[in-house]
Parts: C-alpha cells; sequence; structure tokens
C-alpha cells in the first residue's frame, strides 16, 4: 500500500484534527485509491492493491428469511366417483280413504262407526245456529254466558235493580297458572287384581278456583286408560310388574293442566288362600252296587272368584265332576271320599273327606212261591215264583231248593 500526504495549492498544508470536523473517507473502485478527507480537503491518499487469491474470509450472518411466498394456485377438482346402485322399492302403502261418494247438497260428513274412516254423509242439524234476538232462548243463552265471565260487572238502575251485565275490556280472563302441584295417596305395593282407592288432593292456581283431576292409569290387561273419577278405585293388573299412576290437576277453565305427578305400584303374584273350605253333602250309608250323588260346596276364594272341586274316590282315581256320582263297591264295607276346592290360579285346599258306608244288599220284600200244594205220585205240579225286592233296587233272580 502507498500513502501520500495531501496538498492545498503547491504547500503542504497542515490541519489540526478538532472535534467536530467532518472526516470523509471516499475509495475508488477503478484505480483502488482510498481518500481521506478532513473538513472538505484531502488530507490522506491510499492506493489499495489488489491481493489476489487470499484466504477465505469469516462466513458472514446469515441473512434475514425472505418473507413467505403467495399461496400457489390450488388444483383441479378431482373426477366424481361412480354412482351407487339403486336401493330396492319399498311395499307399497296402503290405499288412502277418499271422501265418500254419493251425498247431496247441504249434506254433512260425520262419522258412522267405530272403524277408521267409517264416514257417511247426512242432514245438517235443523236451524240456522244464526243468533236471533228476537228469540228469548238465544237471549238468555246469551245473558247466562255474560253473567258467568269471571270478570261480569251488574249494571243497576238508579233504584239498584239489576238490569244487565257490563264486561270491561281490560277484564279479559287470563289463563291460570299452578302454585302447587297436587298430590297422590296410594299403596306402594299390591297383589295382582286386587283392588285399592288411589286419592288425590292439593293443587292450586292463580285464580284461586277449584282443581279436577285427571287419572292415567293401566288396567288389569296392562293397557293404559284415564279416569276423573276421585277417589280412583284401581284394579291392579293380573301380571306382576312395577307400574306407574299419573295424575294432573285440571284447572276451572278446562284446559290448563298441572305438571304430571307419578307414583309407582310394586304388583306382586297373588297368594290365594281359601276363606271357607268345602263341605261334602250326600248319603252316610249305600247299598253295595249302586249309584249315590255328592256334592262339594261352600269354599271360598280370596281373589273372590268362583272355585271348582276336585274328587279323590276310593280305589284313588280323580273326577272333576260336581256334584259326583258315585257307585259304591259291592264289597260292604267303610269307604272315604275325599274333596278339595280349586281357585281360579290352581290353588287347591285343604282336603275335605267323608266316610261312606257301603251295606250289603238286603230283602225289603220276601218273594212268593204260587202254584198247587198238592200233587200225585210221580204226578208233576208247576210252581212259580213273584215278589222280593232288594234294597239296591235292582230286579231279582229266583234260586229254587228242592
Amino acid at each position: 500500500m502507498k500513502f501520500g500526504r495531501g496538498c492545498v495549492g503547491s504547500s503542504p498544508a497542515r490541519k489540526v484534527l478538532s472535534p467536530g470536523m467532518p472526516l470523509n473517507l471516499l475509495f475508488d473502485e477503478s484505480t483502488r485509491v482510498l481518500t481521506l478527507s478532513l473538513d472538505g480537503l484531502p488530507a490522506l491518499k491510499a492506493e489499495i492493491p489488489d491481493l489476489g487469491g487470499g484466504g477465505a474470509g469469516k462466513d458472514g450472518k446469515d441473512g434475514i428469511n425472505g418473507k413467505d411466498g403467495k399461496d400457489g394456485v390450488n388444483g383441479t377438482n378431482g373426477t366424481n366417483g361412480v354412482n351407487g346402485t339403486n336401493g330396492t322399492n319399498g311395499v307399497d302403502g296402503k290405499d288412502g280413504q277418499g271422501v265418500p261418494t254419493g251425498g247431496a247438497i247441504g249434506q254433512v260428513l260425520v262419522k258412522t262407526g267405530a272403524a277408521d274412516f267409517a264416514t257417511g254423509w247426512q242432514d245438517a242439524p235443523s236451524g240456522s245456529g244464526d243468533f236471533d234476538p228476537n228469540d228469548n232462548a238465544d237471549l238468555n243463552n246469551l245473558f247466562a254466558r255474560i253473567a258467568a265471565h269471571p270478570n261480569a260487572v251488574v249494571v243497576s238502575d238508579l233504584a239498584g235493580n239489576p238490569i244487565g251485565y257490563l264486561i270491561p275490556a281490560t277484564g279479559a280472563p287470563t289463563t291460570p297458572t299452578f302454585t302447587a302441584l297436587p298430590a297422590i295417596a296410594a299403596p306402594s305395593a299390591m297383589l295382582a287384581s286386587a283392588t285399592a282407592a288411589l286419592t288425590a288432593a292439593g293443587g292450586a292456581t292463580s285464580d284461586g278456583n277449584p282443581v279436577t283431576y285427571l287419572w292415567t292409569y293401566p288396567q288389569v290387561n296392562g293397557s293404559m286408560t284415564t279416569s276423573t273419577n276421585n277417589p280412583l278405585n284401581w284394579t291392579a293388573p293380573s301380571t306382576p310388574g312395577t307400574y306407574t299412576v299419573s295424575l294432573q290437576a285440571v284447572a276451572s277453565d278446562g284446559v290448563t293442566k298441572s305438571t304430571v305427578v307419578t307414583h309407582d305400584i310394586v304388583v306382586s303374584a297373588a297368594v290365594i288362600t281359601f276363606t271357607s273350605p268345602p263341605t261334602i253333602s250326600g248319603a252316610d250309608n249305600i247299598v253295595a252296587g249302586t249309584t249315590g250323588n255328592y256334592s262339594g260346596a261352600g269354599a271360598a276364594a280370596s281373589d273372590g272368584n268362583p272355585v271348582t272341586y276336585e274328587w279323590i274316590l276310593p280305589d284313588g282315581s280323580t273326577s272333576t265332576t260336581n256334584p259326583l256320582a258315585y257307585t259304591a263297591p259291592t264289597t260292604p264295607g267303610d269307604y272315604t271320599l275325599t274333596v278339595r276346592a280349586v281357585a281360579s290360579d290352581g290353588t287347591k285346599s285343604a282336603p275335605v273327606t267323608k266316610t261312606i258306608t257301603v251295606d250289603a244288599v238286603t230283602f225289603t220284600a220276601q218273594p212268593t212261591i204260587n202254584g198247587d200244594t198238592t200233587a200225585t205220585v210221580n204226578g208233576t205240579v208247576v210252581l212259580t215264583a213273584s215278589g222280593g225286592v232288594a234294597s239296591d233296587g235292582n230286579p231279582v233272580t229266583y234260586e229254587w231248593t228242592h
């Protein structure tokens, strides 16, 4: 590097560097000369040689990341997938029920039976239904309806006699709301097919009027029904299980109902007992081989249903026929008949017995011999027998001894 001292004119200039003096440094790349100026005057020049291939310089600092590029253009949409196969056709619906044919102008369509779509044409009720101010019945009905309005005001004449009613325009009745819910008083457990009283109470509305009650409950066969009776005499279903009884209070407008209140009742299988035992009626004695009638009666079961009777005969056989036609053995002696009452669910009562004495057959009337009372030696006589009545009532035969 070559250095030279700057000049001002033809004589060297000496400048004293002082604070605040402008200092400029200029490098000319074409001549490779570096010039230092003080206070606008050249003070120093230096020629910077080209060093050629020097050693590798230190790595520069990483540059600042460039801004993100713009989003690329969206690709083209893919092709649509192949359509699925069509499903099978559904079952055709039932034909609709239209208005029945026929009818005449002025007739109306009415329900004619319990079956669905059971309708037909009928003549409209007589009378136009219009209000007739000259009809006392129409006027009385109108006045009655006005008088029943909860905001009706009685209008009187100067003498204080009522002459009509006035309903203020601002006095339109409002829908009552419930301020208290009803309650159910009922057993929590019952036997199947038993009956109990379910009682509703409480329930208050904002208008202060009395409320009625609407029950929703299962019937004996399990299907649901409703009732407005209170108390409600409810017969439990015949199938054991847990059943829910629902209750709503109904406001005086007949439309507004309270929130539903429910009560669960556990129904258990009925255990039927006999409140009275069976008895046997019939003869104590019977002649061997004859038939007598014996009846079972008097038994009663706790479920109130009719009972039947089951017989056990002395030979061990059974019969459900009542009365029982019993044929006594041919051998005299004491024999036992047994009967049991059978409830509707098959429950049987304790056995009741009756001892029957079978008597030997006896003659209540003796036979007689009819015929000749004398005969010749080696002669022949004809004798006949008649009469003779056996205690069994059957015909008799005769046995001769001679």
